[in-house]
């Protein structure tokens, strides 16, 4: 699938939901996620620019910290991640691609400024990613995750990667084995099961997730 049919799948998706959210027909009888991420609102903006290769402006604010800023970029791609939407796009002074989180863009301005088509291919960047980091700086790994056999089953129903494979099913556990990187994306998720999964391999990543345990239990 290409960046840009997984792009408007996406988009897809998201203006049926919210169809069926205010249609009074279906209202009574489906019942669909009242949280809806910010920035929503730019998607069509954003896919007009990008398909057009117009250059774009807007204020950002990290969630890090630092000043809201007026950035200047060329859009490449969107993507969603984790129920919230992202722009890819080409910083002109580095020509690095960057992500930008919609919730945390404003004040959206489509300049009538062509830019040369951006080298770079979304799905080929993310295919070893969870989330939306990409985690150039690493390579993917094998990476193997013991469920609980409960929990195994909506695992196996909605695999977590789409490099999922299951290796071992005993009444007592499921094996799944991955081949991705070791983001803090994929850390989060993993925690997110809590005790209904154990980090098999490698040591590396179980070391990651524990240290991660151990930081959230220092808390209490």
């Amino acid at each position: 699938m290409t960046p840009m049919k997984s792009t408007m799948n996406g988009l897809w998706r998201l203006m049926r939901s919210n169809a069926l959210n205010i249609s009074h027909n279906f209202s009574r009888h489906v019942i669909v996620e009242k949280r809806k991420p910010l920035g929503a609102e730019n998607l069509h903006g954003l896919l007009h620019a990008i398909k057009n290769s117009y250059s774009i402006s807007f204020l950002y604010e990290k969630y890090s910290g630092g000043d809201l800023r007026r950035r200047v970029v060329n859009p490449v791609a969107l993507k969603e991640s984790q129920h919230r939407w992202y722009l890819l796009a080409e910083d002109p002074k580095g020509g690095i691609v960057k992500s930008f989180g919609l919730d945390r863009l404003s004040g959206l301005e489509i300049s009538n400024k062509k830019f040369e088509p951006v080298a770079y291919e979304a799905e080929k960047e993310y295919r070893h990613s969870f989330g939306i980091i990409n985690g150039v700086e690493s390579r993917p790994e094998k990476i193997v995750l013991s469920f609980t056999p409960r929990e195994g089953k909506y695992i196996q129903s909605l695999p977590l990667h789409h490099s999922q494979k299951e290796i071992l099913k005993t009444d007592k556990e499921w094996q799944f084995e991955y081949y991705l990187l070791p983001t803090h994306d994929f850390i989060m998720e993993v925690l997110s099961y809590g005790a209904d999964v154990k980090v098999l391999e490698p040591e590396s990543f179980r070391n990651k997730v524990l240290k991660q345990l151990q930081a959230a239990l220092d808390r209490y």
